[in-house]
């Protein structure tokens, strides 16, 4: 079933050969939204709010039709002309209301806690990541950071999220709405 939606980059065809699957989308010159968070290191809050909301109709789309990303990252957008474009579906799953599933997958800076716990998980991780998605776009880097992905869930899992004074209060809690980590 192919996924229609103005935020979601098309896929054009899939060839593969003996060890790889190859998919082919759109071209799209502006590349991934790190590209712009490396030109700017941050986004001002109408700017971040603006591509939250695009990203939010994505996933609003997905969910509607049983779709769990679980891969949200500022890699995985990708521009065209000033708007995003949601790629790269290879941990795509199907969970239907009131399932869960396990696959342990994602940019580790973005995994929700019920992923590392392997708790299983739905739709809720890709709100999560969304939060920290937004806080990424807003303060230019990720809250929980490291170079060994195990002490990044270790702090996903005990710390505190940490907000700099100056943190736009209402995306700050929408980030906490977004990032709860009582799992029930």
């Amino acid at each position: 079933d192919q996924l229609n939606h103005p935020f979601i980059l098309d896929l054009k065809g899939v060839s593969q050969d003996k060890r790889i699957v190859y998919m082919f989308f759109d071209f799209h010159s502006c590349g991934d939204l790190m590209n712009v968070l490396n030109k700017f290191t941050k986004l001002e809050p109408d700017h971040a709010r603006f591509y939250a909301a695009q990203i939010t109709s994505c996933l609003e789309y997905l969910h509607s039709k049983n779709l769990v990303t679980g891969i949200l990252s500022q890699e995985r957008p990708h521009q065209d002309n000033g708007y995003l474009k949601l790629a790269d579906f290879g941990f795509l799953k199907e969970v239907k209301p009131h399932e869960r599933t396990y696959t342990f997958c994602g940019t580790p800076e973005y995994i929700a806690p019920e992923i590392i716990l392997n708790k299983g998980y739905s739709t809720a991780v890709d709100w999560y990541a969304l939060g920290i998605f937004i806080y990424e776009l807003m303060y230019g880097r990720p809250p929980f950071m490291s170079n060994d992905p195990y002490e990044i869930f270790q702090l996903v899992l005990k710390e505190k999220m940490k907000f700099p004074k100056s943190f736009d209060k209402p995306a700050k809690n929408l980030i906490k709405k977004l990032c709860e980590h009582d799992l029930s």
